[in-house]
């Protein structure tokens, strides 16, 4: 069955096509309820180099050691991807979905070297979402001031974060929302064509299997002749069959009177009716 027979095949049952895409149309729009909205709020942190860095530079007296910390952020990337990897955590990303219902990706900016920590936050919630990311803001230099003071560096030493953008309010996605819903509609109206076509299939097979109309009709008719017939003999009180044989007696009787001979030995002669042979049969007798 092609996609032309399918669509006559709606055409033609539309009584179950309407309530197929009414069905789909209702799941599909619980579906959409229930998955939600994606609210995703985005953070990003720059890294800055050691004030150290900056006075030996100064100290050298190269031609280029200007005093700001941002011309150093070279040769920095290592000293992200350890922050990245020191906050993708399994315990981290347990407390996000405990505590806030939400997932959280921490990475480098895509496409840069440049020491900036990227940090995505996606909840159903929007306050979620923002609470999440606010906490996540205030780890990383935790966790940055954490590793060091581990490894013992001095303060002038130290790297130090610096918070670039934070989202004020979540953006709104609804491309899983819309994949579940899409899904769950192409499912419903999928499996209820498989049924209308098997029921289409059946239908068919059995009507080709049944009598035509008309044969089906004349049988019906006879029956019905031959039971008013039966009403009518039951409503006199008499068999139509004995009185078909009743109503032809008279006739046989007259019949077989003419040739009869009476007890004078004269015969009664033939009738009006009968032909000229049956006279010269008659003459013949009398000599």
């Amino acid at each position: 069955m092609d996609l032309r027979d399918l669509t006559r095949t709606f055409m033609r049952l539309w009584y179950l096509t309407l309530p197929l895409l009414l069905l789909a149309g209702v799941i599909g729009a619980g579906v959409w309820s229930k998955v939600g909205s994606t609210y995703t709020s985005t953070a990003s942190l720059v890294l800055i180099p050691p004030t150290s860095v900056v006075d030996a530079n100064r100290s050298a007296g190269t031609a280029y050691s200007a005093n700001n910390p941002l011309l150093y952020l070279g040769g920095m990337t290592e000293a992200r991807d350890v922050v990245v990897s020191s906050i993708s955590t399994p315990s981290l990303a347990e407390e996000m979905l405990k505590s806030y219902h939400a997932t959280a990706t921490v990475s480098g900016q895509p496409g840069s070297t440049a020491p900036i920590v990227v940090i995505q936050i996606e909840s159903t919630s929007p306050s979620d979402s923002l609470k999440g990311l606010e906490h996540l803001v205030s780890e990383v230099p935790n966790r940055l001031m954490a590793l060091q003071e581990d490894m013992q560096i001095a303060g002038k030493d130290k790297v130090s974060a610096m918070t670039l953008a934070v989202d004020g309010a979540p953006t709104v996605e609804r491309k899983r929302q819309l994949e579940f819903s899409v899904a769950a509609f192409a499912f419903i109206m999928m499996s209820g064509a498989l049924a209308i076509a098997m029921f289409d299939a059946r239908r068919r097979s059995t009507g080709d299997a049944l009598p035509p109309r008309s044969q089906s009709s004349k049988t019906t008719r006879r029956s019905e002749g031959a039971a008013s017939a039966g009403r009518r003999s039951a409503r006199h009180g008499r068999n139509p069959k004995a009185s078909s044989s009743q109503e032809a007696a008279p006739g046989e009787l007259a019949t077989g009177d003419s040739g009869n001979v009476d007890d004078a030995g004269h015969g009664d002669g033939p009738s009006a009716g009968a032909p000229s042979n049956a006279v010269v049969a008659g003459g013949a007798r009398a000599r």
